[in-house]
């Protein structure tokens, strides 16, 4: 009964000596408890920023299409003039109205 008697003691004071190191931890962390809707605002506003990443990268897409259409316009009316005067110059060779070199 002694034996028992002293072993409870004994661990009664390992409990009491872990009680503070605990209590510290606990204080130390509790802050933390405290900044969840900080970090739940936070994870919202990087939702918001990578919406907003995908709609420039899409508008960046959208434009350099747009720019490639200007130029297949652009390279479709070069064609079409230089084809313009070479039809001149057929028409001109033909009705013989080419200068004198």
């Amino acid at each position: 009964m002694d034996r028992a008697k002293e072993e409870y003691e004994h661990l009664a004071a390992s409990l009491d000596g872990a009680r503070t190191p605990l209590l510290e931890k606990m204080r130390a962390f509790s802050p933390a408890s405290s900044k969840v809707d900080l970090v739940e605002a936070a994870e919202a506003h990087a939702q918001q920023l990578d919406q907003l990443a995908f709609n420039l990268s899409s508008i960046i897409l959208g434009v350099n299409q747009d720019r490639f259409i200007q130029r297949a316009i652009e390279a479709a009316n070069a064609y079409s003039s230089i084809l313009q005067a070479v039809q001149a110059a057929a028409g001109a060779a033909g009705a013989g109205d080419l200068p004198q070199v």
